[in-house]
């Protein structure tokens, strides 16, 4: 019985790092389109990291996660490595209550038609 008991705690343990993973990649990738909406090409081609990282940062603190980004740019797109220590279900458990998660994103900047 308490085999199976851990067993299913470790199943749970897995599916929470699992989702937390999904969030941050969700709200990395929602950064990157954030910033990439918000940048002309005449501003990623002079390279400006600081602004799209502070577009990342903004986007990031209206969604209290913990998360810190690492930003770039590039002529026609938006490049963000996200990071967090996510609680785990369960982490304590196997003596373990937090995972590090990091996930890229990337997001091509849009130009203007016409």
């Amino acid at each position: 019985m308490l085999c199976l008991l851990l067993l299913g705690a470790g199943v749970i343990a897995a599916g929470s790092a699992v989702l937390a993973r999904r969030n941050l990649q969700s709200i990395c990738d929602g950064a990157t389109n954030y910033a990439a909406g918000s940048t002309t090409p005449e501003e990623a081609a002079g390279g400006d990291t600081g602004r799209v990282g502070q577009l990342m940062a903004n986007y990031l603190n209206e969604r209290p996660t913990g998360a810190t980004v690492e930003a770039g740019v590039t002529a026609d797109a938006v490049f963000a490595h996200c990071q967090i220590e996510a609680p785990i279900t369960f982490g304590a458990l196997f003596l373990n209550p937090t995972v590090h998660l990091d996930v890229n994103s990337s997001s091509k900047i849009e130009r203007a038609v016409g």
